[in-house]
């Protein structure tokens, strides 16, 4: 496939049957094993399929830590979930071995709605 003419379905279908597909099924017995499937083929895509990164290969360092800056000025929304006695309650626990517990939130998208925002990060709709 060429690469550089491809469209986002053609890119798409690349990956998955590079990583999830054509894998062995023992890569596909246990999440570890899928997610690190996940990640490689997230760094072949930036590597080989997102031209858009590129000009800032000379500089990757520094774009990243724009990228982190620019991320925690994003706004969150959430939720506190309670069961119906509102004795307990939701906490969840980010990827990173130094996050903290917390209530259900995420990122919002551009010109989403608080509450879109809120009942997509703790599953309701």
């Amino acid at each position: 496939m060429a690469l550089a003419n491809a469209t986002f379905a053609e890119i798409l279908d690349d990956l998955s049957s590079r990583f999830i597909i054509n894998v062995p099924e023992e890569e596909l017995a246990s999440v570890e094993r899928i997610c690190f499937q996940i990640e490689q083929a997230h760094w072949f895509y930036e590597d080989f399929h997102c031209p858009l990164l590129h000009q800032w290969s000379h500089e990757h360092e520094k774009a990243f830590a724009d990228f982190m800056q620019y991320k925690i000025r994003v706004p969150v929304c959430g939720a506190i979930m309670l069961n119906d006695t509102m004795e307990k309650c939701v906490l969840v626990k980010g990827w990173s071995s130094r996050s903290g517990w917390g209530f259900p939130k995420g990122k919002i998208n551009k010109d989403e709605p608080d509450s879109t925002c809120a009942a997509r990060e703790v599953n309701i709709n």
